[in-house]
């Protein structure tokens, strides 16, 4: 048995949901899972769809680790150190369950995932890079900020196989998350292939997002009703990374490492499909649950403040750091 699942907090929920409809349109056979902060309300719950399995962070037996991340860190980014363990949770609760993939919720799926399965059927571990070429006339610089900030892999997206090797993967990624912090979670998986029998996906319509778009053009079959990458590759999932539909609509990212060409007058042929992440949004009834709040929030207004700024006050100091690496001679 194959399954999907994501990590999420309360206010994404709606995201979550959106991901969990696009892959049963096409891959309707396979189970998803939520594993979730659990909200301050429960009166969510009647309005999740029933075939949406929940899994709530604090029946891992974690709570002493997630109390010391909620110190450290704001809660968007705690879900990051949880998609290890998470992955290794919902194998071991589940032995019918041979292949697991984690996808980011805002993702949404436009194919099956065959390729996917069979991939781990020579392979433990499944990554996808951030590129599979060289960008062209990369003045900005954006493939070193990327391999110095980013990483190699992108984390949105990992699949594994159950073994014991895949255990040791997830225990390995899962302790250098906590111990040394989430600035650097997909950079760790750059030692990954050296460390572990790690396939790297070479499907190009795996995981496409602003980072390799540049790369990919993007069509539409009209006769086979999907879209294709380099007219080739069918479109599996696409990852809309900082992309928000209901403001700031027209930028396709505002994430800091996007190519400044990179926009909707450039690139009109995805217009379409960034239109069907904000339908998705709205079918999944997103605003319903943006205002729920995780337990853990229920800390002083001054401390969220704090360990906002904290977290802010490193990410600067880590862009700054790279910045003046990458400066020109």
């Amino acid at each position: 048995m194959n399954a999907v699942f994501t990590v999420s907090t309360p206010n994404y929920l709606g995201f979550s949901i959106s991901l969990f409809n696009s892959l049963r349109k096409h891959n309707i056979e396979t189970d998803f899972y939520i594993v979730l902060f659990r909200p301050t309300t429960n009166e969510f719950e009647s309005h999740i769809p029933k075939e949406i399995k929940i899994l709530y962070i604090d029946e891992l037996g974690l709570d002493e680790v997630v109390n010391n991340l909620v110190k450290r860190f704001p809660i968007n980014k705690m879900c990051m150190a949880f998609k290890p363990v998470a992955a290794k949770m919902i194998l071991k609760l589940n032995p019918e369950i041979q292949k697991l993939v984690f996808l980011d919720s805002d993702i949404l799926i436009f194919n099956s995932l065959k390729n996917i399965w069979y991939d781990l059927n020579s392979s433990n571990i499944l990554l996808t890079p951030h590129l599979l070429t060289p960008l062209a006339n990369d003045k900005e610089n954006i493939e070193l900020r990327m391999l110095s900030r980013a990483g190699v892999f992108n984390t949105g997206f990992f699949a594994v196989k159950k073994s014991n090797e895949t255990i040791k993967f997830l225990d390995w990624w899962f302790e250098k998350l906590i111990a040394f912090g989430l600035l650097g979670d997909q950079v760790w998986l750059n030692f990954a292939p050296t460390f572990f029998n790690v396939k790297v996906s070479q499907h190009k319509g795996n995981n496409v997002a602003f980072y390799n778009l540049p790369n990919r053009k993007i069509t539409f079959n009209k006769i086979d009703n999907k879209y294709l990458v380099d007219k080739e590759y069918d479109l599996v999932f696409f990852h809309y990374i900082k992309h928000n539909p209901f403001n700031n609509q027209n930028k396709i990212s505002s994430a800091r490492l996007i190519q400044k060409q990179l926009t909707f007058e450039n690139h009109p042929e995805l217009i379409p499909i960034f239109n069907d992440y904000k339908e998705s949004l709205l079918s999944a009834n997103f605003s319903f649950y943006k205002n729920l709040k995780f337990s853990q929030q229920e800390q002083s207004f001054f401390v969220r403040k704090y360990v906002n700024f904290k977290h802010q006050f490193i990410r600067i100091c880590y862009k700054l750091i790279f910045d003046i690496v990458s400066l020109k001679k």
